[in-house]
């Protein structure tokens, strides 16, 4: 912002002092020789201010730049979590719905999903379950759907 106003003070000092020398300067061919050195001396005050602001807003966009990394990586942490929770959700859904397509009983089940680099993998899928049938048809859905699913057990009680 210093760079701006430093900027519109000094094109407008130097436009009010080029309109008070043009207004005392005589008529006639010396004012029109006046006239090409102060459009020349203005350009120039133009010219040199713009590029002290524009460097000036070159530091501030370096800064914003430093702080947009860190908002940009916590963003994509966030994501990042956001998508592990959503595929984990998805994952115990599947494993409960094919553990009850083969008649055991289940409780909610949890899933533990990594995403990294692009790639879904999963750790863990605990599963309660009240009996042997529903260990068994636990172990089946692990193998037939190449995760790790863990039976637990409930007590009936």
């Amino acid at each position: 912002m210093d760079g701006i106003r430093q900027f519109a003070v000094s094109v407008g000092c130097t436009v009010l002092l080029c309109g008070i020398v043009e207004a005392v300067a005589p008529p006639g061919t010396y004012r029109k020789a006046l006239r090409t050195v102060m459009g020349i001396f203005l350009l120039y005050a133009v010219l040199s201010s713009a590029s002290a602001a524009w460097r000036g807003l070159g530091e501030i966009g370096d800064l914003f730049s430093a702080d947009n990394g860190a908002v940009t990586q916590q963003a994509e942490e966030t994501a990042r979590q956001q998508i592990e929770q959503a595929a984990a959700q998805e994952v115990a859904a599947l494993v409960e719905e094919q553990i009850r397509a083969r008649g055991a009983q289940c409780g909610a089940a949890e899933a533990q999903v990594e995403y990294r680099d692009g790639q879904f993998s999963v750790a863990a899928v605990r599963v309660p379950v009240e009996d042997a049938a529903g260990e068994a048809a636990a172990a089946a859905v692990g193998e037939a759907l190449a995760l790790p699913v863990q039976a637990v057990r409930q007590d009936a009680g």
